[in-house]
């Protein structure tokens, strides 16, 4: 699972970099931008989540879960 939410990350990293480097016609711009969001994602995720997890016994199931979502 792991592995596969990854992959999948960095695809769509690619995918909107390249949307982006096509609107803003800088492709410096859309690879901060991307990166900036990109990096957001997990910061806001484990501050957020990071405290369900304490009260969380079994952790494999809620990454599982929060997998699938």
């Amino acid at each position: 699972m792991f592995f596969a939410s990854g992959t999948s990350g960095l695809i769509y990293e690619v995918v909107w970099r390249m949307i982006l480097s096509r609107i803003l016609c800088v492709s410096t711009c859309a690879a901060s931008i991307t990166l900036a969001a990109f990096m957001a994602g997990p910061g806001i995720g484990s501050h957020i989540f990071g405290k369900i997890e304490d009260r969380q016994k079994d952790l494999l199931k809620l990454f599982a879960g929060l997998q699938f979502l």
